[in-house]
């Protein structure tokens, strides 16, 4: 797949592959890239969040979207200060925002949505520069966000999920990649040269995608770990807890969970104990 592409696209698209965790998965991010480019003032409902180690190409792909659509069109935010605060740099220039490294400690749990918050592009922003008279604007900037924290996103599955794909990495970057001696001599001379930046261009803006391409969202296993993760297991521990005259039964995936009933006088009851077992067994 990756030898497919020219030889000076390859370095990118092993970086996509990667960070995306599949071959359908990285065709998306391509088509995403290109809509950026092809239709910067259409901004759709969708954004990314990509889950990887350190040094898997994450900063490699923004960069080349930087180097797409120019340096002033991107910006990186390290902190939910940077995106919602006071002060925070007006967007209404941008065509991409980079929430990196996010954490769950600094964006909260629910960063999920907060992306969906900002990619809504019907709604208006307020500008409050320092010493400058505050004004609205609406954004056409998309969202990425990466990380490499597993632990502590979540999404409101009460409210669904519409718009974010959230992908996991296969984490297999080649350490000659990762220690980029190759790699950054290689772009660098590369960088040097205006077809460089043309070939790359063209290769976006030829991408065929649909709007239904763009807004599709896949139900990766890292997007079903994060659902998991905002649901309260014991409710739907409670919920799934099926009876008979025999027994307790409650099921996980397609593993049945049972244990039986003591009949005292004329009623059944479960042993608390037991109850217990099983919600063990079933976490």
């Amino acid at each position: 797949y990756i030898y497919s592409h020219p030889t000076w696209l390859q370095p990118y698209i092993l970086a996509m592959l990667n960070i995306t965790g599949g071959v359908e998965y990285c065709e998306y991010l391509k088509k995403f890239i290109a809509q950026i480019i092809q239709e910067p003032d259409n901004l759709l409902p969708v954004g990314i969040l990509f889950y990887s180690k350190c040094r898997q190409g994450k900063n490699l792909i923004i960069k080349m979207i930087s180097m797409i659509v120019g340096d002033d069109y991107v910006t990186e935010c390290n902190t939910k200060e940077d995106l919602f605060g006071v002060h925070s740099v007006p967007f209404e220039n941008r065509l991409l925002v980079n929430i990196n490294e996010a954490s769950a400690s600094e964006f909260g749990k629910n960063i999920v949505d907060l992306m969906k918050s900002f990619i809504d592009g019907n709604k208006l922003r307020t500008a409050n520069r320092k010493n400058i008279q505050a004004y609205e604007y609406s954004t056409k900037a998309r969202v990425i966000a990466t990380t490499n924290n597993a632990d502590g996103f979540a999404f409101d599955v009460n409210n669904g999920n519409a718009r974010i794909n959230a992908f996991k990495a296969y984490n297999y970057m080649p350490e000659q990649i990762k220690t980029l001696p190759f790699l950054e001599k290689t772009i660098d001379v590369w960088k040097k040269s205006n077809w460089f930046y043309r070939e790359l261009y063209n290769y976006f803006n030829n991408i065929k995608y649909t709007t239904i391409d763009i807004l599709k969202i896949y139900e990766t296993e890292y997007l079903k770990s994060i659902k998991d993760a905002d649901i309260d297991i014991i409710e739907e521990f409670l919920k799934g807890l099926q009876y008979n005259s025999e027994e307790v039964n409650c099921f996980k995936g397609r593993n049945k969970i049972s244990v039986p009933l003591n009949k005292i006088d004329d009623s059944y009851h479960i042993i608390a104990s037991d109850l217990f077992r099983i919600f063990i067994e079933y976490c």
